[in-house]
C-alpha cells in the first residue's frame, strides 16, 4: 500500500492505492513494454473483479504513464440501523514489480548530494510508490506541521478526483 492511506494523510473520501509486487511474467509478454505488460495484467485482474459481488465497477486506464485499475469496493455488511449506509471505497491498483524483469517495487528512497529524492539509475525502472511513501513519512516526522497542510491541500484536490468521472 502507498499513497495517503499508507502515510496516514487520508481523508474520509480518499482512495486506497495498492501495488501488486512481484507480478508474474509470462512468455507472451516478451515483446511488450513494461506499460503494456502492466496494462495486460490489470485487465486480467479486472476480468476477475467483475464477478465479485463487492466490486461495483472497474476501469483499467492503460493510457496513463503508470497503468491503473480503478475499482469501487462496496462493503456488503449490514448496519443495525437500516437507514445508514456503508460508503463505498475507491481502490487504485497498479503493478509494482514484475518477476524476472528490471521493473521492481522500490521500498527505499535515496537522496542525492542536494538532499533531494534521487531519480537516477535504477529508479527509472521502478514503481516509486513505496519510496514516495517513505519520503513523505520522513518529512512529516521532521516537520510535524506539514501534515495538516497536506491534509488541507488533499481536501481541495477532491474536486479533481477522476475516479468519480468514469463509467
Amino acid at each position: 500500500m502507498f499513497g495517503s492511506f499508507a502515510s496516514g494523510l487520508c481523508l474520509q473520501h480518499s482512495d486506497v492505492d495498492l501495488a501488486i509486487v512481484d507480478a508474474p511474467f509470462v512468455p507472451p509478454m516478451v515483446n511488450m513494454s513494461m506499460s503494456q505488460i502492466s496494462a495486460s495484467l490489470l485487465k486480467e485482474i479486472g476480468s476477475f473483479l467483475k464477478f465479485q459481488k463487492w466490486c461495483m465497477n472497474y476501469n483499467v486506464i492503460d493510457t496513463a504513464s503508470v497503468p491503473v485499475l480503478k475499482c469501487c469496493y462496496q462493503p456488503f455488511a449490514r448496519l443495525p440501523d437500516s437507514s445508514l449506509s456503508i460508503p463505498s471505497i475507491s481502490i487504485d491498483i497498479t503493478i509494482g514489480g514484475i518477476r524476472g524483469t528490471a521493473y521492481e517495487w522500490n521500498q527505499a528512497y535515496r537522496f542525492g548530494g542536494s538532499g533531494k529524492l534521487s531519480t537516477i539509475g535504477k529508479f527509472r525502472n521502478q514503481h516509486t510508490g513505496g519510496g514516495a511513501r517513505e519520503y513523505v513519512l520522513q518529512k512529516i516526522q521532521e516537520l510535524p506541521a506539514l501534515a495538516p497542510l497536506v491534509s488541507y491541500v488533499f481536501s481541495l484536490k477532491s474536486c479533481w478526483n477522476i475516479f468519480t468521472n468514469f463509467e
